[in-house]
């Protein structure tokens, strides 16, 4: 069950909008089988508001590493 709950809090971290949804789906790391990108950002978000915040430590780190990386103005974009 946590890893089910630690999967729901990323895939909300990373979609919060119709354009997050597109893009993953776009390159394929999502699929969607619902009728819109909406819908997925919708379903993702609504999900995560049942949720406690759960601490799985190896999990932690690397979503705070993810978020520096992004954060960090010194990478290429492309």
């Amino acid at each position: 069950p946590l890893v089910i709950t630690r999967y729901t809090e990323l895939m909300n971290g990373i979609i919060d909008t119709e354009d997050d949804a597109k893009i993953l789906r776009e390159k394929g790391i999502i699929l969607n089988h619902l009728k819109s990108d909406q819908e997925v950002a919708n379903m993702w978000n609504g999900m995560s508001k049942s949720l406690r915040l759960s601490r799985v430590p190896f999990l932690d780190k690397t979503i705070e590493d993810v978020n520096k990386f992004y954060h960090n103005a010194l990478k290429i974009k492309m």
